[in-house]
């Protein structure tokens, strides 16, 4: 990524006195909220001539963390530290990092651990043979699209955790797509094309998501288009718009019709970066399964549905 640019000098000096009250391992599990830095970190792991070498980095990546905590605290620097702290602490909670890196191609005792086999089984059910969730296409400024099919029946109505989980995973993976073209935020699109009342997850459920992304994912989105929503969507946002914050707010659009995809969408993405139910001219075809399975099976977790 390209170096980190601060607004001002106040917030770059916050920033690095922020981070020096952080112990030399939350300095690292800050830093490890980026992929790529992870994946850097496990060659150096591996490789004992590389050690040390990569402290720029780091520091680099941690400093990213706190900033974003930081705006979103509107430069308050104790609540900036609190706020990292409890993200650290949610991260090493939940096991984030693993959720992220989870091997989709184990089988049983092949990656025999009671914590993450049941959400790997979840994500492949809810990718293949048709997905809810893939990451495909990017804006004009290079930001990873997470698109959200609305269209299959809501599965995990019992399991509110697992649901969380795999969440967790998408958005992961989203990030780690835009970090690989130099971004940190990433776009949510939602297809409400088949939505009904069985596809929708309980408001609680959606107000602890909402949660979750706004504790520990601050500054991460940076555009949420839902597409064609019903009215019973636009009356479950009306009652969840409540529990997202105005700055978030500002953030969210729905467009329906031909015109107002082209008036309003066609402003971030090319028509080579969006499918046809975010941009009625775009050229991103039809979710194909075997490119699906390469998707969710072979490709790096920072790759989207195209390889790219």
């Amino acid at each position: 990524m390209e170096s980190l640019q601060f607004d001002n000098d106040d917030q770059e000096k916050a920033c690095h006195d922020l981070l020096k009250e952080l112990s030399e391992a939350e300095v690292e599990a800050a830093a490890l909220t980026s992929f790529h830095y992870a994946l850097v970190a496990a060659k150096e792991a591996n490789s004992p001539s590389t050690e040390g070498k990569n402290t720029q980095q780091k520091t680099q990546c941690a400093l990213r963390m706190i900033r974003r905590h930081l705006v979103a605290q509107k430069n308050n620097r104790e609540d900036a530290m609190k706020s990292v702290h409890e993200t650290l602490e949610f991260r090493n909670t939940n096991r984030v990092n693993d959720i992220r890196s989870v091997n989709l191609k184990a089988k049983g005792a092949e990656d025999d651990d009671p914590f993450l086999n049941p959400i790997r089984d979840a994500i492949i059910a809810d990718a293949v043979p048709k997905p809810k969730m893939i990451v495909r296409g990017n804006d004009n400024e290079g930001r990873a699209t997470l698109i959200k099919f609305q269209n299959s029946r809501f599965v995990l109505r019992d399991n509110p955790d697992l649901f969380i989980q795999v969440q967790i995973y998408w958005v992961e993976r989203a990030i780690a797509c835009s970090e690989r073209h130099g971004q940190e935020k990433i776009n949510l699109v939602m297809d409400y094309t088949g939505y009904s009342r069985d596809n929708k997850p309980p408001v609680s459920l959606l107000r602890r998501f909402i949660t979750t992304l706004q504790s520990h994912y601050p500054e991460r989105l940076h555009l949420m288009v839902g597409c064609d929503p019903t009215l019973l969507l636009r009356s479950i946002w009306s009652v969840v718009s409540w529990f997202v914050d105005p700055d978030t707010r500002e953030k969210i659009m729905f467009v329906s019709g031909k015109e107002a995809k082209m008036q309003q969408v066609f402003k971030h993405y090319e028509p080579e970066q969006a499918m046809a139910f975010l941009l009625p001219s775009g050229t991103l075809g039809l979710v194909k399964e075997d490119e699906l399975r390469k998707f969710i099976f072979e490709y790096r977790l920072d790759q989207n549905y195209d390889g790219h």
